[in-house]
């Protein structure tokens, strides 16, 4: 319990633990914080009676019950919670049921976000609603958090409370370490969201050869025996200016598109090497000018794109997909221009699809 209380402590996000009959276990401090209670507070008492509009408290009571009986709770829901002064917070929320070392449903762990939603009359300016698409964003990004944090949760439950020796507990932490790195990147992903623009990111001296090299144990296990991952880093000895987190963003993002454009399998390659320019080069909105620059190339064999889509890769809020939300090449290429990079994408329907990221090599200039 105190692993995971260290987890979901944190998170930046609301997170609350609840026993089989609605006790709260644990408030994190984002929740506190929004409410206005202290721990020690609301640890012990029911949570339908302290956060849980009057109206609503017999039906969220029935839901939990029939979560613990069940051992299914659920997903991308929303509801309103009560602060300590009786305002109310909409909050997008996830939840997963935790089970004893005897299999039995014995916690109820709740994740969320508030909900910044707009309402929109009638004449209203239609952009509004994009707004109301970067909340489903946001509830999308939790929901996948939560997924990756489940087995944290789990496992750390399983070392607790078991202890087993041997092999057995090296496979538990190993487990515990990759879901946390990559839990980790998805909470930054969240808050690099909402914070995009806001000039916070901070560039120092980064071993870009050493950061692709290690990406692969990031992605270890995302997809099946039918894409294959090659990464070769060459013999790049250049260094960059740049923020490793952002920058194992802009990698993870890739990876999603890709795997997703290659739903029959394929081939991601991802590349890294120091070339010198002797000419302007046309890049996405801007022109590289000469000089010796460390490239990334990040290429798929998936089923392409064509020129209209192309054209619009990193517009914010487009996307082609049935549940995208069309954030996530916009935070690429937001990236790529915090830290002084250039990007370019060839594609072509049928024959896969090729980012290139040209970066300064720190301590020389360009021309």
């Amino acid at each position: 319990m105190e692993m995971m209380k260290r987890v979901i402590g944190g998170m930046p996000m609301l997170g609350v633990v609840l026993d089989r009959y609605g006790q709260i276990e644990f408030c994190n401090g984002i929740l506190l914080e929004m409410t206005g209670w202290r721990g020690e507070e609301v640890c012990g008492r029911c949570w339908f009676e302290t956060f849980v509009p009057e109206s609503k408290r017999s039906r969220r009571k029935s839901e939990h019950h029939e979560a613990m009986a069940s051992g299914v709770a659920r997903s991308r829901f929303e509801s309103v919670i009560l602060a300590r002064d009786g305002r109310e917070k909409r909050i997008l929320w996830n939840a997963a049921v935790l089970r004893d070392g005897q299999g039995n449903a014995c916690r109820l762990v709740k994740l969320g976000l508030e909900s910044g939603e707009v309402s929109i009359d009638d004449g209203e300016d239609p952009n509004l609603k994009k707004y109301e698409r970067i909340g489903r964003a946001a509830a999308g990004l939790a929901h996948d958090l939560n997924n990756l944090f489940f087995p944290i949760l789990g496992y750390s439950e399983m070392i607790l409370e078991q202890a087993p020796p041997g092999s057995e507990l090296h496979d538990c932490a190993t487990h515990i370490r990759l879901a946390g790195k990559r839990g980790r990147l998805l909470a930054r992903q969240i808050l690099s969201s909402v914070r995009s623009g806001s000039g916070t990111v901070e560039l120092r001296e980064l071993d870009i050869a050493a950061l692709v090299s290690g990406f692969r144990e990031l992605v270890q296990g995302m997809f099946g025996g039918n894409i294959s991952l090659k990464i070769d880093a060459g013999s790049c000895t250049a260094t960059i200016l740049g923020d490793r987190n952002r920058l194992e963003q802009v990698l993870m993002n890739l990876v999603l598109n890709a795997r997703d454009a290659m739903p029959a399998g394929g081939e991601i390659t991802i590349r890294l090497s120091e070339i010198c320019l002797e000419r302007t080069v046309a890049c996405h909105g801007t022109e590289l000018p000469p000089g010796a620059y460390v490239l990334l190339s990040f290429s798929d064999s998936g089923h392409g794109m064509d020129r209209e889509v192309l054209g619009r890769v990193f517009e914010p809020f487009y996307t082609t997909k049935e549940n995208g939300c069309g954030i996530g090449m916009m935070n690429v290429l937001d990236i790529v221009r915090e830290h002084g990079a250039h990007i370019q994408v060839s594609s072509s329907p049928g024959a896969g699809t090729t980012f290139r990221i040209f970066f300064k090599i720190h301590g020389q200039e360009t021309n």
